[in-house]
């Protein structure tokens, strides 16, 4: 007995020492991925399978504690109890039963996990408890017929493998899953022929043969899972089954009939294949944000990029989620603008699919409240500069989905859609509720289901004809969604007026557009002070055609454009295009001004500064000094132009915008570097009455000219020269 109950501990240990060292190969694996591996990254499994090798590993090594001290005691000299044997037994068909559990589940979120292991427990112990009721209750005389209904008892867990090994789940391979029911029916055969021999007077001397065969089998058995796990892994990765029937069953189904299921990930997979990362580079480092339907990470990418990652996760998510995840993939992938936030790619790493990001420092509103909280600001800060180019970097983004064709909107324009990188660039984001436009007439249904990744033909109940386009975002009227976040200041009136039949077209993003660049001009302002942030006020007022009341000291024609750009009648407001052309003006004008007093600054140091580390003549161009774009940036930090080197970065490139400000290959944006080096360009024959900005805005310390002595300078500006070639440095 004592070696029958070495070789049940050496199959324990062999079983345990393979889960850790799977355990032990995952995480070191999944190191080299995230360094850019990509061997390394074919060999992870999904993470949601590692707590599961954990608790293979936690049960044996539970046995193996239970047997080690058995044997320090003496406990199995003499005799074992039948229940212990049977636990035995029970826990070596755990891992067959834990494998087939999961491959039968929906999807690999906490949940799934925690039932699955949950049902293996119940359906791998429960032998165990007829066992002990037949020990204990049983007549003694009938132990025969109790072997024999244990047998059959075991038997009824072979249904489920049974039943996987003629209509495998739609899980890993059919082939890798009809192994490990192979593997399960011949441990159930052996565990009945050891029963059989040791029944039999004549063969009971043998039966520990069959037991060792026993041992033996189910010790190398997680090579078996392993093997399951992996080709589940690559199922979840999309290179399992490939898009014909996929494609089959979403034109059948219109969408998802599960939440999260294996198909419906699957469908995601095939129609954003191009843009798939591998969940093996992408390490979550931190929680960041979280909003109702996903959570935002600060995460890795391969080691090296630091990315925002958007997670869906199935315990949250709605086949309607589902669908706007993928719509918002789609999306992503084919937006390529400076002004649009960086879309990586998407990445299934059940329970979680996953949108990659460019990190950014925050959003827009964040950036507003913060330069609210900070008073007082310098007087020769170039607030208003500042200002437009956020507007600029907001109203570029907008133009660029417009111009599209059809266009695209996306109907979520505020502050908060919009986030600020380490460049102080604005970068348009959240693209979930952007739609395509149909410019011809269509009619709108009142309520329509929202397509996945395409752009379908909706029914007809009411024409619509509208200048600037409309869409077909009347998905359970995301402008009420909207709303209810207290959004209403941004949604425009007619959107509001149309309710659940609202159509969005570019005129209403131009709305959009207009308030947030009053945010951008009063941080932290009350738009509507009667209101008390009722949203319902708020909605009241725009209907009657209020609007945020604009500072006395907004330039006329900044004014202008903001507001013709929230005008009651969609007809009458300017294109993105044009937003952005008038902001370019106002731009260069103030760029003309602002690089007076810059070179005056740089001018203080021409005496005492080397130039052959600090400055250098640029050959052919007007005997022009070139500046390292480092020392450009310290000169404005110390003139109190800018606060920080990030908006030093951002006054650079606004420069380059204006074309006062080249590099000297023309070759590169504004950098704060000390090996980048660039040159102000200027027709000083042009004089100041070139200016187009009224006399009351020269006395705005923003749009006044640099000072001398307390006196304005009227010498000259700098302007865009006349001779000089478009540039190529902002491209």
């Amino acid at each position: 007995m004592r070696v029958t109950m070495v070789f049940i501990l050496a199959g324990f240990m062999t079983i345990w020492l393979l889960c850790v060292g799977l355990i032990w190969h995952i995480r070191m694996n999944r190191a080299g991925a995230f360094k850019g591996n990509v061997e390394a990254a074919r060999k992870v499994i999904l993470p949601a399978y590692e707590p599961v090798l954990f608790v293979m590993a936690i049960i044996n090594g539970a046995y193996i504690v239970f047997l080690v001290v058995a044997f320090a005691t003496d406990y199995f000299d003499v005799f074992i109890s039948p229940v212990i044997l049977e636990s035995f037994c029970s826990g070596n068909q755990f891992m067959f039963v834990t494998v087939l559990m999961l491959m039968f589940e929906k999807s690999l979120s906490f949940p799934a996990v925690k039932r699955a292991v949950g049902l293996s427990l119940i359906l791998s112990y429960y032998t165990t408890l007829y066992v002990w009721v037949v020990t204990n209750f049983g007549p003694p005389n009938h132990q025969k017929e109790f072997t024999i209904g244990l047998q059959f008892v075991r038997g009824l867990l072979m249904l489920p493998f049974l039943y996987a090994f003629i209509k495998p789940p739609n899980r890993a391979t059919k082939r890798i899953i009809r192994e490990l029911c192979f593997a399960t029916f011949v441990f159930y055969t052996l565990m009945v022929l050891v029963v059989i021999f040791a029944t039999n007077p004549k063969t009971a001397r043998n039966s520990h043969y069959v037991l060792f065969a026993i041992l033996s089998w189910v010790a190398f058995c997680p090579l078996v899972v392993w093997r399951v796990l992996k080709a589940d892994t690559e199922y979840w990765r999309g290179v399992g089954q490939r898009a014909c029937a996929l494609q089959d069953y979403f034109q059948r189904e219109n969408g998802l009939s599960e939440r999260i299921s294996s198909n419906g990930i699957h469908v995601l997979i095939e129609m954003n294949r191009k843009c798939v990362i591998d969940f093996a580079y992408l390490e979550l480092v931190r929680q960041i944000g979280v909003g109702s339907k996903s959570a935002v990470f600060q995460g890795m990418l391969k080691m090296k990029t630091h990315v925002a990652v958007k997670a869906y996760a199935p315990s949250s998510c709605s086949d309607d989620v589902v669908a706007a995840f993928s719509h918002e993939a789609a999306m992503c992938s084919v937006l390529n603008h400076p002004n649009i936030v960086k879309f990586h790619g998407m990445c299934v790493a059940p329970p979680t699919i996953c949108l990659v990001f460019q990190l950014c420092q925050g959003n827009l509103a964040d950036t507003l409240a913060d330069q609210a909280r900070r008073q007082n600001a310098h007087p020769a800060r170039q607030q208003l500069l500042i200002n437009i180019g956020m507007m600029l970097d907001a109203a570029r983004a907008v133009s660029y989905l417009h111009s599209f064709w059809p266009p695209l909107v996306h109907c979520d324009i505020q502050p908060t859609s919009f986030l600020v990188d380490a460049a102080c660039n604005v970068q348009l984001s959240d693209f979930g509720e952007s739609r395509s436009v149909n410019r011809k007439k269509r009619t709108v249904a009142s309520k329509a289901k929202v397509p996945i990744l395409e752009n379908k033909q909706f029914e007809h109940k009411l024409v619509v004809d509208s200048p600037m386009g409309t869409t077909d975002s009347t998905a359970d009227s995301p402008w009420r969604m909207h709303m209810e976040k207290n959004s209403a200041a941004y949604t425009a009136p007619e959107i509001i007026e149309q309710g659940e039949l609202s159509v969005h077209g570019e005129a209403a993003d131009v709305y959009s557009l207009a308030v947030t660049m009053w945010d951008i001009l009063h941080p932290g302002g009350d738009k509507y002070p009667r209101a008390n942030e009722d949203h319902v006020q708020v909605i009241e007022e725009v209907l009657h055609g209020a609007r945020p009341r604009l500072s006395t000291n907004t330039p006329s024609r900044l004014r202008g454009i903001i507001e013709r750009s929230w005008h009651g009648d969609p007809r009458l407001r300017p294109s993105a295009t044009q937003i952005v052309a008038a902001l370019e003006e106002i731009q260069e004008e103030l760029c003309s001004r602002l690089v007076l007093d810059i070179v005056s600054g740089l001018s203080e140091f021409f005496d005492v500064m080397n130039e052959s580390t600090c400055s250098s003549r640029l050959p052919g161009v007007h005997h022009t000094l070139a500046f390292p774009g480092a020392f450009i940036v310290d000169r404005m930090i110390d003139q109190r132009f800018v606060r920080c080197p990030a908006e030093g970065i951002r006054m650079g490139n606004a420069l380059m915008d204006s074309s006062v400000l080249h590099h000297v290959n023309h070759s590169k944006s504004f950098e704060n570097s000390a090996t980048a080096r660039y040159y102000f360009a200027f027709d000083a024959s042009v004089e100041s009455s070139s200016s187009s900005f009224s006399q009351n805005e020269s006395q705005i310390p923003m749009l006044a000219r640099g000072s001398n002595g307390g006196h304005p300078r009227t010498s000259f500006s700098f302007v865009r020269p006349r001779s000089e070639p478009d540039c190529q440095c902002r491209l």
